[in-house]
């Protein structure tokens, strides 16, 4: 993911299918909130990134408690 996600090199520099599928990655998004942090800009499109990582994580937390609760009750 750190290849991919525009951490060594600009995304646009990846095929078109490849931007494609990186933008839905969460590193992209979590890079375009530390980068302009890091940097002292403003912030752009907050609420898109935001809603892409809390989407990542009620997911990943949604599959953890139905893992769980299976390794539980079996």
């Amino acid at each position: 993911m750190f290849i991919l996600c525009g951490v060594f090199y600009p995304i646009s520099s990846l095929p078109g299918v490849r931007q494609s599928v990186v933008q839905a990655l969460p590193l992209t998004h979590a890079l375009a909130l530390a980068r302009p942090l890091a940097a002292g800009q403003p912030l752009t499109d907050v609420s898109l990134h935001l809603s892409v990582l809390v989407a990542y994580a009620a997911l990943g937390y949604y599959l953890a408690v139905i893992l769980v609760r299976r390794r539980l009750i079996v």
